[in-house]
């Protein structure tokens, strides 16, 4: 999938790195994600890439995906959440606020990794 990084990608690996670090690790985001997912996001940001590969198209490419999973897994809850929010759950705001920064970031790198969201 490394092809699909293009010279105009919008971020380098260490920004986009730092654009899921802020949502991770944020106050909104220690709520809404649990210990298992920053260990793995941890572990992903240790990953070497495969004998060959170009390492910053393949660190773009495995933390858009990242961001990409993140998105699929939040947006189920989204409704629910938006819901609660409205009728003023502060554990659901921190949520909320949590999947409209991951949204926000994956709609950004969407086009280039050809993953569809909708």
């Amino acid at each position: 999938h490394n092809a699909l990084i293009t010279p105009d990608f919008p971020f380098t690996a260490v920004q986009l790195e730092a654009q899921i670090d802020e949502i991770v690790y944020s106050e909104d985001g220690l709520t809404a994600f649990s210990d298992s997912t920053r260990d793995f996001w941890e572990a992903e940001k240790q990953a070497y890439p495969p004998v060959g590969a170009d390492p910053e198209k393949t660190r773009l490419v495995r933390n858009g995906g990242v961001v990409g999973e993140m998105w699929r897994e939040m947006q189920t809850q989204a409704t629910r959440a938006r819901k609660a929010l409205d009728d003023g759950a502060t554990k659901a705001a921190s949520w909320i606020k949590t999947y409209d920064k991951v949204e926000k970031l994956w709609k950004f790198i969407e086009p280039w990794l050809g993953k569809g969201g909708d």
